[in-house]
């Protein structure tokens, strides 16, 4: 009698084993469906993310099928260009307009080079909004007659307004940097002929 309770007892115990692996199972597989499905409306829902990052159970870039019991499947979505939109669309509200020079020139840098689209920002990169019209700082502390009164500042107001905006999603600053040709030169360098130092939208997104 006692080892045939013994034996039963062993037979419950793989039983119950199988049973939570069968219902570890179906919530991992319920939590990959969720995942895929709800992925699949933000994508589906303009403006639709245009770089994102997946992380399983904390790991980046792991299969969803891997996601353990009680795990955590987590889809991480950058915003970025939605900021940057917001900002260049800025620029051009609030740019003075004469011969439209200024407001055709506005550049986009990311990590120091400049860039055509946003297509080329990667996680962690530094996106710079400038102008390299030699009468940009001019037009930035109101230096220059214009013919639209009040549009002095255009850097420093469009930094204000994104970051009210995105605050929650990317750090926003104006500051001054010196470039040359198209991409920012190294820190310290001192201001020349052919290295000035422009108005600038700083703009970093938090990871």
């Amino acid at each position: 009698m006692a080892l045939a309770a013994k034996v039963q007892a062993v037979g419950l115990t793989f039983t119950q084993a199988a049973e939570e692996a069968k219902a570890e199972a179906r919530s991992a597989a319920w939590m990959v469906k969720t995942a895929t499905e709800q992925h699949a409306e933000i994508m589906q829902t303009p403006p639709a993310p245009l770089k994102w990052r997946v992380f399983v159970d904390g790991v980046e870039g792991a299969a969803l099928t891997s996601v353990r019991f009680g795990g955590q499947i987590r889809y991480q979505y950058a915003r970025m260009d939605v900021v940057v939109d917001f900002a260049i669309m800025g620029l051009k509200r609030l740019s003075p307009v004469l011969t439209g020079r200024y407001l055709a020139t506005h550049q986009m840098l990311i990590d120091g080079m400049l860039a055509h689209t946003f297509a080329e920002w990667d996680w962690g990169q530094e996106i710079v909004l400038t102008n390299l019209q030699p009468y940009a700082r001019k037009i930035e502390v109101g230096a220059m007659k214009m013919r639209v009164p009040g549009t002095d500042h255009v850097f420093q107001n469009v930094a204000k307004y994104t970051r009210a905006q995105y605050n929650t999603v990317a750090s926003v600053a104006f500051s001054y940097r010196p470039m040359a040709a198209g991409a920012t030169v190294p820190a310290g360098t001192k201001p020349t002929n052919k290295v000035l130092r422009y108005p600038v939208i700083i703009i970093k997104g938090f990871d």
